[in-house]
């Protein structure tokens, strides 16, 4: 008789947890379909796919390069991906260190404001060292552009630093280490849903290799 009572009292706890199940807010639900489609208007776009860029390698593994277009400049430039610094600046056109890298102009894009300026000033080591004012234009890296960006403008750079290959530095340390106070480029490219997380994967070729095929993965391992 016991065992009896006991097998109820348990058939009826099932009842009742299944009922609740029925009631749970939780639950998933299946979109209704309407003349055989299902409604999905809910459903979020799809997640920004990586992208990834090509790497030039300099010297015996020196350091690498990559190309970058800063508004309606004519000429690309060059930079030296850098991940131990955090900010981005190339050299201004009358940076008389400049030599024969490529330079920022005044009027060189027509979307690039300076006003009011912002001075800025970045230690490499013990003797090199670069200073300028900021800037913001729209930057282009692979076919993905983050309009308006803050980079540096050089107005004096010194050191070993104009003997290198670079028109400019791209720094992709996080903003803790930024002397200009902004994000890096990877970082604003997720925080606008140009790649699905603020994530880098290096893959560096060696140039006694010959093979020329070092690139950058922004958004996913590489």
């Amino acid at each position: 008789m016991q065992l009896r009572v006991s097998f109820k009292a348990l058939l009826a706890t099932v009842v009742i947890a299944l009922c609740a199940c029925d009631e749970a807010v939780a639950a998933p639900t299946a979109f209704p379909i309407i003349n055989g489609e299902s409604n999905n208007s809910t459903i979020t776009g799809r997640a920004p796919a990586p992208f990834r860029i090509p790497l030039t390698v300099i010297g015996d593994d020196l350091a690498y390069t990559a190309s970058i277009s800063i508004g309606t400049n004519p000429r690309p430039f060059v930079v030296t991906m850098d991940t131990g610094s955090s900010d981005f600046w190339v050299y201004s056109s009358v940076c008389e260190q400049r030599g024969e890298h490529n330079g920022i102009m005044a009027g060189g894009s027509t979307r690039m404001l300076t006003e009011p300026p912002t001075r800025w000033t970045i230690p490499y080591g013990e003797a090199d060292s670069v200073n300028g004012i900021m800037g913001k234009d729209s930057i282009m890296i692979g076919n993905h552009v983050i309009s308006p960006y803050g980079f540096g403008v050089a107005g004096v750079v010194s050191g070993s630093i104009p003997g290198g290959t670079g028109d400019g530095v791209l720094g992709l340390g996080t903003r803790l280490g930024s002397r200009m106070k902004v994000l890096n480029i990877v970082e604003v490219l997720a925080l606008r849903e140009g790649i699905p997380a603020p994530i880098m994967g290096w893959y560096l070729s060696r140039s006694r290799d010959g093979k020329h095929d070092a690139q950058l993965s922004l958004g996913a391992p590489n």
